[in-house]
């Protein structure tokens, strides 16, 4: 009989060539074991994804509770149902007042899909702009933006109209002009080797695209919920985009993705038929969000197939990780042993987001400054 391992190599498509090879029995907390009991401490949570650690208690509640009401009913945007429609609510609320029509997906590489599609209809231009060195996935489309030709060469030819300026070089903005669809960035480049932008770039490139009307996306994959010391790195850059892309830990494990922007872009995108297409056919199944008001408490949200839960970083948990290590230049959490987290989270973020910070407004539009991450009543954004 074959082993697992040799089953691996024979009839699983590879990444790779040098695959990690670990084969995993069970995973628990911030620690993954093995067949034989062999136990792994966890520092990269899935890549970003696993916010909440393995099997954390409440998610593991939230998946069986679901699976007992249904799975997938309709493609996405049919039928309403109320753990989706309060997840929506949810991320819009911790966000600026011009990002608050959500359009969820499987995957952070469709949410940037979306994102650049909802850009050239509703601006109806063609020109894309990206940055060298930046990733923002692995479809067609992601793949035409992406910063890295090792990624990119063997796919070629790839969407037309696609320029990739050199990140923190401000005399190269002027390449935004009103033939610019969009222009899409990580505010820390994160594959690039963590690459902070220089002060002033970001709200120089906000302000380009407001003169040319082009659109602002900005790619939270990596850098969003608490990543940065903020719920999300448009707090502590000081800029709104006009789309936001999320994934990885907006689904706490379980794959998510969303691009957020205003019901005027959205809507004003004459209809959203062009953006329903195969690549989101099982976002309507059933998913969770685990909400932070106090205690954990769960909220069951829109999908199984989309995601659990996403709102790690914001747990107001007494006894919870006291220590942070910066993880090449991303904000790593270490646990307290004896806190809940010790048993319960992988690179939680929650201690990054202090009660002293100050509150911020309701009323923030595209290009509005931004300084802090705490409303006056206490929510995050």
């Amino acid at each position: 009989m074959l082993t697992n391992r040799q089953l691996f190599l024979l009839h699983l498509g590879q990444t790779s060539t040098a695959p990690l090879m670990l084969e995993i029995e069970r995973a628990e907390g911030v620690f993954m074991y093995g067949p034989r009991g062999k136990k792994y401490l966890d520092l990269i949570s899935g890549v970003s994804v696993s916010n909440t650690g393995h099997r954390h208690p409440k998610v593991v509640e939230a998946v069986k509770e679901q699976a007992d009401a249904y799975l997938h009913l309709m493609v996405y945007g049919e039928m309403i149902q109320s753990p989706q429609v309060k997840y929506a609510e949810k991320l819009c609320g911790l966000l600026p007042a011009t990002l608050d029509n959500c359009f969820f997906v499987n995957s952070g590489s469709e949410a940037v899909e979306g994102a650049l599609k909802l850009a050239k209809r509703f601006t109806g231009r063609s020109k894309l702009i990206s940055f060298k060195n930046s990733y923002h996935g692995s479809t067609h489309g992601a793949l035409s933006i992406q910063g890295n030709e090792l990624y990119k060469n063997a796919f070629r030819p790839l969407l037309p109209d696609t320029l990739q300026l050199d990140f923190n070089n401000e005399t190269s903005i002027g390449a935004i002009d009103r033939k610019t669809a969009c222009v899409i960035t990580e505010p820390i480049q994160a594959e690039a080797g963590v690459i902070f932008p220089v002060k002033g770039f970001l709200p120089k490139i906000r302000q380009r695209c407001t003169e040319t009307g082009a659109l602002l996306v900005f790619d939270e994959v990596q850098t969003g919920f608490g990543r940065t010391g903020f719920m999300f790195a448009i707090s502590r850059f000081g800029v709104v985009p006009d789309i936001l892309v999320l994934a990885k830990a907006l689904g706490g494990g379980m794959p998510l993705g969303a691009f957020i922007s205003s019901k005027k872009i959205m809507f004003g995108a004459a209809c959203l038929a062009f953006l329903n297409v195969s690549l989101i056919a099982f976002s309507d199944s059933p998913t969770y969000l685990l909400n932070s008001s106090g205690p954990l408490m769960l909220m069951k949200f829109a999908s199984l197939s989309v995601a659990i839960a996403f709102a790690s970083s914001v747990f107001p948990v007494p006894g919870g990780p006291k220590s942070r290590t910066p993880l090449g230049g991303l904000v790593l959490m270490a646990s307290n042993a004896s806190g809940y987290f010790s048993g319960h989270s992988t690179a939680s973020m929650s201690s990054c987001l202090t009660d002293s910070s100050p509150p911020i407004s309701d009323h923030l539009t595209a290009g509005t400054s931004i300084k802090t991450s705490r409303r006056a009543d206490g929510s995050i954004f």
